[in-house]
């Protein structure tokens, strides 16, 4: 459902001892091995039955995006996968972006249901890293401390963070729906701190890759502020992948 720069596998879970917080890892999978070719036609079918997909949960589901750097101030990644999220996706629900660039960076360039979130300057850690890109890839988990701060928004219970050169093939509501019915992330289902990933490509190294997460807003920020205690002790990490072993 989604076409991303992630390759697609078998599904997995991990499960901590009981009554910890718990990361889960799933992947979208094909029922069989799919050519290039195979999978845009498999996309082309899905697009077209868009129409049939009923998403009772969609006025809680939200998006989240990063935006850092010069990444940020120059390039088009994030108006591209907006772009994606709109049109192939068929999401136009919120969308949520935290960015260091300038207001004016993207003023007028969506629409009202982007929300384009400042990054604090206390939560850039400069020169903190060993790696420049670990200050912002911190950003992910302060996401639901960030989005909770936007008033009005209460009805939000589901995140989706997505790194942001990530491309929609087809609806999104399909892969919320589909992912709800295997992994139990509908609507007041997890009792324990939760959050959901796909299965790293190389396993024995980074088992869970976090381009894409899903999160609970009311559930989910334990396994965040764990995730970003030990990134603020491992300052060498150029991963933050890697971090999530030691979780």
């Amino acid at each position: 459902t989604v076409i991303s720069r992630f390759s697609s596998g078998l599904t997995d879970e991990l499960y901590p001892p009981e009554g910890s917080p718990r990361v889960l890892q799933t992947d979208v999978i094909f029922d069989k091995p799919q050519t290039l070719e195979n999978k845009m036609q498999l996309n082309m079918v899905k697009a077209g039955n868009n129409d049939e997909i009923h998403d009772p949960n969609a006025p809680k589901r939200a998006i989240a995006l990063i935006s850092f750097g010069e990444m940020a101030a120059e390039g088009t990644l994030l108006e591209r996968c907006i772009l994606s999220i709109r049109r192939r996706g068929e999401f136009d629900g919120k969308v949520f972006v935290i960015t260091d660039a300038p207001k004016e960076r993207y003023d007028g360039q969506f629409d009202e249901n982007v929300f384009v979130l400042r990054a604090k300057e206390e939560d850039i850690l400069y020169n903190y890293f060993d790696s420049p890109r670990m200050k912002y890839k911190r950003f992910k988990t302060l996401l639901i401390d960030y989005i909770s701060d936007v008033p009005g928004l209460d009805d939000i219970e589901f995140i989706y963070y997505m790194d942001i050169d990530s491309m929609f093939g087809s609806s999104f509501a399909e892969l919320a729906r589909d992912l709800d019915e295997k992994y139990g992330t509908e609507s007041g289902t997890q009792p324990l701190p939760t959050i959901y990933m796909f299965r790293g490509t190389q396993t024995s190294k980074f088992p869970l890759n976090s381009g894409f997460i899903v999160m609970n807003r009311f559930t989910s920020k334990p396994c965040l502020d764990k995730w970003r205690e030990e990134m603020d002790q491992h300052p060498d990490a150029y991963f933050d992948q890697s971090i999530l072993n030691k979780v």
